[in-house]
């Protein structure tokens, strides 16, 4: 299409679309998860990376809970799939868990949203 009064636009390229699974309110921090390839015999395991978006700062959790989501299992098993595959996005907080091993030292992000890649047609 051109626009003769305007200079040459160039082209959008769309590479990954993304959709939220529920209408919840995004309350917290928006991040990624990534499994980081860590494996564990004992508690807490710090096996995924949580990268807050546009910003330069990793950190890793040692469990997450999108339990209060309103997803469906489903969608809370294709998130866990892309976590371990490409990354998954997600908004929530990190928080400190207390009493699940004796140093207490495990964090755990507590999603309030999150969002599955569109699988293209």
């Amino acid at each position: 299409m051109e626009f003769p009064q305007y200079s040459e636009f160039g082209n959008l390229r769309v590479k990954e679309a993304f959709y939220a699974t529920t209408n919840a309110p995004a309350k917290g921090t928006f991040v990624g998860l990534k499994d980081n390839g860590i494996r564990c015999i004992t508690t807490p395991c710090f096996s995924t990376d949580r990268l807050i978006l546009n910003k330069p700062k990793i950190s890793q959790v040692s469990s997450i809970d999108l339990s209060q989501t309103g997803a469906t299992p489903e969608q809370i098993e294709a998130a866990g799939k892309e976590i371990f595959t490409q990354g998954l996005i997600a908004v929530g907080t990190t928080e400190v868990v207390k009493n699940v091993d004796p140093t207490n030292r495990g964090t755990q992000f507590v999603g309030t949203r999150f969002y599955l890649r569109v699988e293209p047609k």
